[in-house]
Protein backbone atom coordinates (compact mmCIF):
# COMPACT_ATOMS: atom_id res chain seq x y z
CA UNK A 1 0.00 0.00 0.00
CA UNK A 2 1.37 3.60 -0.96
CA UNK A 3 0.22 5.95 1.68
CA UNK A 4 1.34 9.39 1.16
CA UNK A 5 3.36 11.90 3.59
CA UNK A 6 0.43 13.15 5.36
CA UNK A 7 -0.58 9.73 6.82
CA UNK A 8 2.97 8.76 8.26
CA UNK A 9 3.37 12.59 9.46
CA UNK A 10 -0.10 11.72 11.10
CA UNK A 11 0.77 8.77 13.12
CA UNK A 12 4.16 10.41 13.99
CA UNK A 13 2.55 13.65 15.60
CA UNK A 14 -0.83 11.73 17.31
CA UNK A 15 0.01 7.83 18.17
CA UNK A 16 4.13 8.24 18.27
CA UNK A 17 4.73 11.37 20.29
CA UNK A 18 1.80 11.75 22.47
CA UNK A 19 1.01 8.76 22.73
CA UNK A 20 4.48 5.98 23.02
CA UNK A 21 6.69 9.42 23.90
CA UNK A 22 4.58 11.13 26.04
CA UNK A 23 5.85 14.54 25.01
CA UNK A 24 4.24 17.69 25.97
CA UNK A 25 1.68 19.46 24.10
CA UNK A 26 3.68 22.41 23.63
CA UNK A 27 6.72 19.83 22.19
CA UNK A 28 4.37 18.07 20.04
CA UNK A 29 3.28 21.85 18.27
CA UNK A 30 6.54 22.90 17.96
CA UNK A 31 6.90 19.78 15.85
CA UNK A 32 3.52 20.52 14.08
CA UNK A 33 5.07 24.26 13.09
CA UNK A 34 8.50 22.52 11.80
CA UNK A 35 6.54 20.61 9.48
CA UNK A 36 4.27 23.14 8.71
CA UNK A 37 7.41 25.56 7.19
CA UNK A 38 8.72 22.06 5.36
CA UNK A 39 5.11 21.85 3.65
CA UNK A 40 5.28 25.15 2.65
CA UNK A 41 9.05 25.35 1.07
CA UNK A 42 7.76 21.71 -0.67
CA UNK A 43 4.47 23.68 -2.08
CA UNK A 44 6.09 27.17 -2.92
CA UNK A 45 9.48 26.62 -4.32
CA UNK A 46 9.36 22.97 -5.12
CA UNK A 47 5.82 23.17 -7.02
CA UNK A 48 5.06 19.68 -4.90
CA UNK A 49 1.29 20.07 -3.11
CA UNK A 50 1.47 19.02 0.28
CA UNK A 51 -1.84 16.16 -0.74
CA UNK A 52 0.91 14.64 -3.58
CA UNK A 53 3.82 14.83 -1.22
CA UNK A 54 5.55 11.38 -0.77
CA UNK A 55 8.22 10.08 1.36
CA UNK A 56 10.36 9.27 -1.95
CA UNK A 57 9.99 13.16 -2.71
CA UNK A 58 11.62 14.28 0.91
CA UNK A 59 14.26 11.44 0.65
CA UNK A 60 15.13 12.60 -2.91
CA UNK A 61 15.54 16.24 -1.95
CA UNK A 62 18.10 15.51 0.54
CA UNK A 63 19.90 12.68 -1.57
CA UNK A 64 20.18 14.45 -4.80
CA UNK A 65 19.84 18.09 -4.11
CA UNK A 66 22.25 20.79 -2.50
CA UNK A 67 20.54 23.37 -0.98
CA UNK A 68 21.98 26.75 0.56
CA UNK A 69 20.95 27.59 3.71
CA UNK A 70 21.67 31.20 3.74
CA UNK A 71 19.60 32.07 0.98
Amino acid sequence: MNKNFSYYLTKYLIEYLSGERNLSTNTIQSYRDTFKLMLIYYKDILNINPEKLEIKDIKGFFKNKSYNLTK
